[in-house]
Formats: C-alpha cells, sequence, structure tokens
C-alpha cells in the first residue's frame, strides 16, 4: 500500500471542481472531509457537496470496476449527479 501525500499547492489545496473518490470504502472521502474539505454535506447516496468552495465529491466505485453489476452501478451514480446538478447551481459563484 501506498501512502497518501497532499501537496498543498496542487490542485486538491485550490480545490477542483470535482473529486472522484474510488474505493469500496469511505476511507477517501473521510480523509478529504477531515483535511480539506470540513463543511462536504450528502446531497444524495453518492454526492458530496462543499459550499464554501463549489467542490463536488463523487463518492463512487473504481472507474475500471467491471462487475454484473457495472451498468447499474454507473447509471446510479450517473443519475444522483444529474440530480444534484439540477438542485444546484453549477459553480455560478466560483
Amino acid at each position: 500500500e501506498r501512502g497518501v501525500v497532499i501537496d498543498h499547492n496542487s490542485s486538491v489545496g485550490r480545490h477542483p471542481h470535482i473529486l472522484l473518490c474510488c474505493g469500496s470504502s469511505n476511507l477517501i472521502k473521510d480523509f478529504i472531509r477531515e483535511t480539506i474539505l470540513p463543511d462536504l454535506r450528502r446531497t444524495n447516496d453518492w454526492i458530496y457537496h462543499s459550499p464554501a468552495t463549489g467542490t463536488l465529491l463523487i463518492n463512487s466505485y473504481h472507474p475500471s470496476y467491471r462487475g454484473a453489476a457495472h451498468r447499474d452501478m454507473y447509471a446510479g451514480m450517473m443519475s444522483a449527479l444529474q440530480q444534484h446538478l439540477d438542485r444546484t447551481p453549477l459553480w455560478s459563484d466560483f
């Protein structure tokens, strides 16, 4: 396993518009919330939003996953993203 190193001059330090957290647990999302975006709010099963930065965090599986349920998982994630975007202005203040 490799450790995680965050350079606060990197794009993470400048708050990108979208973070895709891949994995089978909430470790990455929880790390981002605890260290970078403490104001993350859950908007649905897949999407978290930081009002302070406008950053969206998608708490998802790894995109290379190709199991039997891949299409359903992808469709669910994209539907959740669309629902969020329909309700929330797209970075109009950032």
